[in-house]
């Protein structure tokens, strides 16, 4: 009888653990695909800028200029764009960041 119950609380605990293991791997794959977003937002900004470039002959003066013309969409909620331009022939420092 006792060995019954042993293997009752052992089953439960391996049961607990890969729940736990589950429930980690799961938030760090959530983790993993926020980065990926922002990742492929900023890569969106820049190819949008030298898109930019190419057909207009200088780099755009804000981000909301590849927003309104060349259909870049940023979930303002989000992420937070940091677009610095120093001159309009030289490539603006564009990164994104995760709120929160």
């Amino acid at each position: 009888m006792q060995t019954n119950t042993r293997r009752k609380w052992l089953t439960l605990l391996i049961s607990f653990i890969f729940i736990g293991i589950f429930f980690i791997t799961i938030n760090n794959m959530k983790m993993q695909l926020e980065v990926q977003e922002s990742d492929r937002l900023e890569s969106a900004l820049k190819i949008a800028a030298i898109n930019c470039y190419a057909m207009e002959g200088s780099y755009p003066d804000s981000a909301e200029y590849l927003i309104n013309h060349y259909g870049i969409i940023i979930d303002e909620s989000k992420y937070h764009v940091f677009y610095e331009v120093f001159a309009t022939n030289i490539m603006p420092d564009i990164r994104v960041y995760r709120k929160g």
